[in-house]
């Protein structure tokens, strides 16, 4: 559907591109993509047509377009794991790559200088959240701590809790604990660390 979708800004130079193409397309391509490279057909905004006198005439918006996490304007990922994140939540990446990231990364979850360990708070459903942040600079401001847990580490809390990464961000994720105990069993991989 690309009803309300913006024309991308035509600029001056598009414009003298067009003159040396009169009858062709001019293709707006995501930012997340080299315009010189290989664009697939999801990273391709639209296309302007251009007259027989080399005029623009009308933009076609594509149907097919996916925005990247570049268009949306997200803040560029520091690690694996946010990348991964953003490219799941715009549907360049499946959410079983995601999770196969999830389990090999390690987060910041909610703690009090008092208290440097998991803490699980009450959510809907009677089911418990712990919440987590991929980086420090996701970390809400209203958190009292932080503590950096490895994700397998935290997938032996019992069941009937969802972890919530990123809380309150523009790509925040809530995954059932259930989830991990099935792809941690579909990929074993141990670890002794955990908490005291």
């Amino acid at each position: 559907m690309t009803a309300g979708r913006r024309e991308p800004e035509l600029t001056n130079s598009m414009r003298a591109a067009a003159k040396q193409r009169p009858g062709q397309w001019l293709y707006s391509i995501d930012p997340g993509f080299d315009p010189e490279g290989e664009v697939p057909a999801h990273g391709v905004v639209g296309a302007w047509q251009i007259d027989q006198t080399g005029n623009v005439v009308r933009f076609m918006h594509n149907p097919n377009y996916k925005p990247s996490p570049m268009a949306l304007g997200l803040t560029p990922p520091v690690n694996d794991l946010e990348n991964k994140l953003q490219l799941t939540a715009t549907g360049y990446c499946s959410e079983q790559v995601f999770l196969d990231e999830l389990l090999r990364a390690e987060i910041l979850v909610y703690s009090t200088p008092e208290r440097q360990r998991p803490f699980v708070i009450s959510g809907e459903n009677d089911r418990g959240v712990l919440e987590g942040c991929t980086s420090p600079d996701y970390l809400p401001q209203d958190w009292p701590g932080a503590v950096p847990m490895p994700v397998r580490v935290l997938a032996k809390i019992p069941g009937g809790v969802d972890l919530r990464i990123n809380p309150g961000s523009r790509v925040t994720v809530t995954i059932p604990f259930e989830d991990l105990y099935q792809a941690i069993a579909a990929s074993p991989e141990t670890s002794d660390e955990g908490w005291k």
